[in-house]
């Protein structure tokens, strides 16, 4: 009888300790070093779960130097029982330039000069009629 208990506590905990794996898709939105996660909107994960915007724990923290909010990325997921990380992240393709580094640098003196005045009242009054 206790070896039957004891076989049947062993094989619940090595299934509890079991780990899936999926291959995951999605594009970074946050990077969050001080809490070791990325949150990253991901496609569906089939048999898993719907497409959303989650964080994932990460691990090793060397991926933070390797990814951006905006990038596209590759992934593996880790799920046990009592957790989950992520692992084998590649970028597939970078985060476009953010529209305000490509505009010109304003001269701070420029926005200091006056700006010419439309004198509106003066083209609101009817034409007077010759006489």
């Amino acid at each position: 009888m206790r070896r039957a208990l004891s076989l049947l506590a062993l094989a619940t905990s090595l299934h509890a300790e079991e780990t899936k794996l999926y291959d995951v898709r999605g594009i970074v939105r946050e990077v969050r070093r001080e809490k070791s996660q990325l949150v990253v909107r991901h496609d569906e994960i089939p048999g898993y779960m719907d497409a959303m915007v989650m964080p994932f724990t990460v691990r090793d923290v060397e991926l933070f130097a390797r990814v951006q909010p905006g990038d596209a990325v590759t992934f593996r997921l880790h799920v046990t029982d009592k957790e989950d990380w992520i692992d084998a992240l590649k970028v597939t393709a970078r985060a476009a330039t953010p529209v305000a580094d490509k505009l010109p640098k304003l001269d701070p003196l420029q926005s200091r000069r006056p700006r010419p005045r439309l004198h509106l009242h003066r083209l609101a009054r009817p034409a007077r009629a010759p006489r």
